[in-house]
């Protein structure tokens, strides 16, 4: 071992580091300080550092805190700096503690991926591109436009090829909520002028678990004084095909059914009701009863291509795949005519009015060639990952309900009720979701309208009790969640819900 003059020696060095301090210390063997001390003179002081801390296991406060150390010290170092090296430890430990504690607060989880997604690496690229390379209008007739658009027709082409339909049949839009009121509002009238209707005449087929963007475009109809019939879904959230064919009528126009539910993923057998609306038109050609799907939650985690689910409409949703938000398209089959909604040039055939947005549609199709392309395999990562979240939500909650049918789902999506133990009864979603909203994301319903305790409406039409309902948690997996994720959230509702 080397004396304390060769170690104070050494403090004096360019090396003077906190291995150097570590050293000085004589907690070390000669083995290990000649291997530290090389390190250190080849200035590499954070790898000696970090190989002094590995061997021993010891803070450097602990280090200061060894008698003989610290004897050996003060025999050869002015007392000044001796206080010095002290008070270094202590601000090391310190900051060393707050730091992990801010690392612990700042961890943040996200579960609510039917809510939005982030966009993916690929789609930011191809939307950085087009804003330095197609940031002309797409409706000019010189070269700057007509880059932007050949840069929008070729993201409608590869959309439909993800799609399987006729490029010629998609037409872009804001979003989800603008492709259903385009759909609905436009099928209506254009359905009422061809059989020769009044703006108030005509009957719409639907359900009582649609989102928003629908169910308030049907009460909109319905104060016009048009006719709507809600088909319930019952416990399950899953409609029976049947309860469509008993209420169509001579004056029924569309039937519009969503193809998954945002609150509890439960998907509509849209392929069986295509099928009744088949058999129903052909006797009543050539007033066919259209039918359309929001499609908003499906694409990306389940087969939706419209030519599959056999449907004349189809809301897509750009921000629910991975795609940027203001941005999305509505599938309208090939003879089947709408109303436009909006006026002004004529953009996307008439139907649509306004300058596209070529960044927007260039991400969003970018996004969903990839989402098609790779949906076994996320599909699989989100249902292993769901199943691995209501595991253990079962280890932390005594009871653990589920609302609606796993049997029939999205792979994602997780809605349920949950008790921590049994004599203390329902949770109270809400309140344990607010205190945990810093670190993890989940929502207690739909997140259009979280923002308030009230009752799903969704849940309402599944016939749970208002407790049950404020009692909900809706849990939506991706394909990057890890079971560290699950496993913080789940401990992070617990904690929430037993200390509340």
């Amino acid at each position: 071992m080397l004396s304390p003059s060769d170690y104070y020696t050494l403090l004096q060095q360019e090396a003077f580091t906190k291995a150097a301090e570590c050293l000085f210390l004589e907690w070390l063997d000669e083995k290990q300080y000649t291997n530290c001390r090389k390190l250190c003179l080849a200035q590499t002081h954070r790898r000696a550092y970090d190989a002094l801390a590995a061997d021993q296991k010891l803070s450097f406060r602990a280090c200061l805190r060894r008698e003989a150390g610290v004897s050996a010290l003060e025999k050869n170092v002015p007392k000044e700096e001796v206080q010095s090296l002290k008070r270094k430890a202590a601000d090391d430990e310190e900051g060393s503690a707050r730091d992990t504690k801010r690392q612990k607060q700042e961890r943040s989880v996200y579960l609510d991926y039917n809510a939005t997604t982030p966009v993916d690496p690929s789609a930011c690229a191809a939307m950085q591109a087009a804003m330095r390379d197609s940031w002309g209008n797409p409706s000019s007739g010189h070269w700057c436009g007509k880059r932007a658009k050949a840069a929008v027709e070729l993201s409608r082409q590869r959309m439909a090829a993800a799609l399987q339909c006729n490029w010629s049949e998609l037409f872009f839009t804001s979003g989800g909520t603008e492709s259903n009121n385009l759909a609905i509002l436009g099928a209506v009238a254009a359905q009422q002028e061809k059989r020769g209707m009044k703006p108030t005449e005509g009957h719409i087929i639907t359900t009582d678990i649609e989102h928003p963007a629908v169910h308030q475009v049907m009460k909109h109809l319905e104060s016009r004084g048009l006719t709507v019939t809600y088909l319930r879904t019952g416990p399950t959230g899953r409609l029976d095909a049947s309860t469509v064919e008993a209420e169509l009528a001579n004056d029924t126009l569309l039937v519009s059914i969503m193809h998954a539910n945002n609150e509890t993923g439960v998907i509509q057998p849209l392929k069986e009701v295509a099928a009744v609306l088949q058999q129903y038109n052909q006797e009543i050609q050539p007033n066919k009863v259209l039918l359309h799907t929001d499609a908003s939650q499906s694409l990306g985690k389940v087969e939706a291509s419209p030519r599959v689910l056999n449907v004349d409409l189809l809301t897509v949703c750009s921000h629910k795949f991975y795609g940027p938000k203001g941005v999305g398209a509505l599938f309208v089959r090939t003879g089947v005519q709408l109303s436009n909604l909006m006026h002004g040039a004529g953009h996307e055939k008439g139907l649509r009015p306004g300058t596209e947005s070529t960044i927007l549609v260039v991400g969003m199709s970018v996004a969903l060639e990839k989402a098609v392309a790779d949906l076994a395999p996320r599909a699989a990562a989100m249902n292993s990952a769901r199943d691995v979240l209501l595991r253990k939500l079962r280890q932390k909650f005594a009871v653990v309900e589920i609302n609606g049918c796993l049997e029939h789902a999205l792979p994602n999506t997780l809605n349920c009720s949950l008790k921590l133990t049994e004599q203390q009864g329902y949770i109270k979603a809400h309140a344990a979701l607010v205190a945990i909203s810093r670190t993890v994301a989940l929502s207690a319903g739909s997140a259009c309208h979280s923002d308030h305790a009230a009752l799903s409406p969704v849940h309402q039409a599944l016939g749970l009790s208002s407790e049950r309902s404020l009692a909900a948690v809706r849990l939506s997996t991706g394909v990057d969640t890890t079971n560290d994720d699950i496993e913080y959230a789940v401990d992070q509702l617990a904690e929430a819900v037993r200390t509340a």
